[in-house]
């Protein structure tokens, strides 16, 4: 008995398709497809649902569960909650008196300075239900009006002047950012710029190591800044460039040696402790123009290796990453040899009849291109150049995802954000979610 009569045999004895999926960690979509295939008629939801149930939905709902929670409170999905409200006439009506009045005492929770996660749990309901109903209020994220205790833009004021930035502050006290601002400029706080953010005694210990040899970069890394940021810094110190620190001849003319014998300009730093830019610049002394633009002395039994594992199918990316070098040294070294490349990496063979197997199994290009970690653009050429039949954009999108599309949207996200999220296009989402007879306000 092979999986799909296992699928089928289970479902003639009362399982559901979802259950079957769960079992099986394949979608449903793939076991209704199975099902089909074997002749078995799908049994429709709607009389399984009783009239009892659908009432309690109502009740739920009007007060102030989303969808999506009483679809997971029953095992159901949420577009089956949504047609039977809907068919109560529920969807589209005024919001019910009592949720009215509920929601009134949550914007005044939010102006005595409540968050909506405290307003959510002190309701019993769900943070994306509190936030769609304040939204419907005009109250978004960011331009309510709550009311920030005196003390409490105190401590701000102290805080950003010890040297946090305003991103801090909001997260420690769980506020937007703009908020943060906002109060801050209201005390008449002078807002630093994006370059005044360290504190001065951390810029001593810049000028200090500077001075004891360290580089920008050694700098930067040490401290978790970027190395424009050291340079600015030192600059405004009045210290411009970098003292040249003087190396015994001897120790340049090992360098030459180890470069030509194919190390890195990378490995030799790390073997004398000094910068890459240090070794480039006393390389190109010693007659090495390229020195800096990546590894001159390569070994020709390397070079063969590498074309050898392209051939086999490793990408140019990978090869590099193997023997730490550039990608672009990989590919300059295959096409002195003749290699043809391709603009984008190659994906072997074996692995693209996988993609066509597992697509034609009912799997999504998205679950594809997670399993082998990369984009779904890739799989999607591939699966084209195959000559297989996406369908289009639009026509590929399982039942499944949509229903997660329009969970997403009932509990507030718009549809740029739920496109965003699944990488395809907004009209593509914006037309799903109208074919489920979804009124989509403008945007």
């Amino acid at each position: 008995m092979d999986e799909a009569d296992e699928m089928a045999e289970l479902y003639r004895d009362g399982m559901t398709q979802r259950e079957i999926a769960e079992k099986y960690d394949v979608s449903q979509s793939l076991v209704s497809y199975r099902l089909k295939k074997k002749g078995i008629g799908i049994k429709g939801r709607r009389n399984e649902i009783s009239e009892a149930q659908i009432e309690e939905w109502v009740e739920l709902y009007e007060k102030g569960h989303t969808q999506s929670e009483i679809a997971e409170k029953f095992d159901v999905s949420q577009p089956t909650v949504s047609n039977k409200l809907r068919e109560k006439g529920i969807l589209g009506q005024k919001m019910p008196e009592d949720l009215e009045e509920k929601v009134k005492e949550w914007v005044e929770l939010l102006k005595d300075g409540l968050t909506r996660k405290e307003i959510a749990e002190k309701y019993d309901v769900s943070l994306n239900t509190v936030s769609r109903r304040l939204r419907e209020k005009g109250l978004g994220v960011d331009d309510h009006p709550r009311k920030i205790p005196r003390e409490t833009i105190d401590e701000w004021v102290e805080l950003y002047e010890d040297g946090l930035t305003q991103k801090e502050i909001a997260e420690k006290y769980d506020v937007s950012t703009s908020t943060v601002s906002r109060r801050l400029n209201e005390r008449g706080v002078e807002i630093r710029s994006q370059g005044n953010r360290i504190p001065k005694s951390l810029v001593d210990q810049f000028v200090d190591l500077h001075e004891k040899g360290l580089n920008q970069s050694e700098i930067a890394e040490k401290f978790d800044v970027t190395q424009v940021t050291v340079s600015n810094k030192l600059r405004g110190r009045g210290i411009v460039g970098r003292k040249t620190l003087e190396y015994p001849e001897e120790k340049a003319e090992e360098w030459v040696e180890f470069y030509q014998s194919g190390l890195t300009q990378k490995e030799i730093a790390n073997k004398y402790d000094v910068s890459p830019a240090t070794v480039a610049n006393r390389l190109k002394e010693k007659g090495f123009k390229n020195a800096g633009k990546g590894p001159k002395g390569i070994p020709q039994e390397t070079v063969d290796e590498w074309v050898e594992l392209y051939e086999d199918g490793l990408t140019q990316n990978q090869i590099a990453e193997k023997y730490d070098v550039s990608q672009c040294t990989v590919s300059l070294r295959l096409k002195d040899r003749g290699v043809k490349t391709s603009g984008t990496s190659r994906t072997p063979k074996k692995t693209v009849d996988e993609w066509v197997k597992l697509y034609e199994d009912g799997k999504t290009q998205r679950e594809i291109a997670e399993k082998y970690d990369v984009s779904m653009s890739t799989v999607s050429g591939r699966l084209n150049k195959r000559g297989v039949d996406t369908g289009g954009p639009g026509k590929r999108i399982p039942e499944k995802v949509v229903d997660e599309w329009v969970e997403l949207y009932e509990e507030g996200h718009r549809p740029k954000e739920i496109s965003g999220k699944y990488g395809v296009a907004y009209s593509t989402v914006r037309r799903r979610l109208m074919s489920r007879g979804i009124e989509i306000s403008g945007e």
